[in-house]
């Protein structure tokens, strides 16, 4: 089964503290729609994983067009999950390393689906092993062993000058 990640903020998915006693996606701050599901042109990104390393490399292509490093939370969804809500990645490749390959999106997107994504991350986020956290030092730690793998970046990203 085909797994994808998509990058979060995983505090955004929390309960404001006034609705501390009431359970749901209703009681969560709208942020995470502007946060974690903001769409282009109604398209989101996902990335296509084969295990749980690749999820550096995912961090490391998130990351290139920076000039920081920052601690990065992943929704892990599987393919069912997402033919469960009617949906089907279809891979476009993009970004900066050979991993772009890996690159998907689900299109299409409205209303209706925008909110089956939420309740399906909603549900899925506090589920062990769907989410997962890279530090900034770990996402560093994988792009300079990249680097020194012969992975060839152009001299002008500033996320280069972070590592020095």
């Amino acid at each position: 089964m085909r797994c994808f990640v998509r990058k979060i903020k995983r505090s955004k998915w929390k309960p404001v503290s006034f609705y501390s006693n009431e359970r749901g996606i209703d009681t969560l701050n709208a942020d995470f729609l502007s946060t974690c599901l903001r769409t282009s042109l109604g398209c989101i990104s996902l990335w296509e994983i084969t295990n749980d390393d690749d999820i550096y490399n995912v961090a490391v292509e998130l990351t290139i067009p920076g000039d920081r490093f920052d601690d990065l939370d992943f929704i892990i969804l599987t393919e069912n999950d997402l033919q469960g809500i009617g949906l089907l990645p279809h891979k476009k490749p993009e970004g900066h390393t050979p991993y772009r390959e890996n690159h998907h999106e689900l299109s299409g997107l409205n209303i209706k689906k925008i909110n089956e994504i939420s309740e399906l991350i909603y549900t899925r986020i506090n589920e062990t092993g769907r989410c997962k956290r890279v530090t900034a030092p770990e996402a560093k730690a994988s792009l300079e062993k990249q680097l020194n793998g012969g992975l060839k970046l152009p001299q002008e990203l500033n996320i280069l000058k972070k590592i020095g």
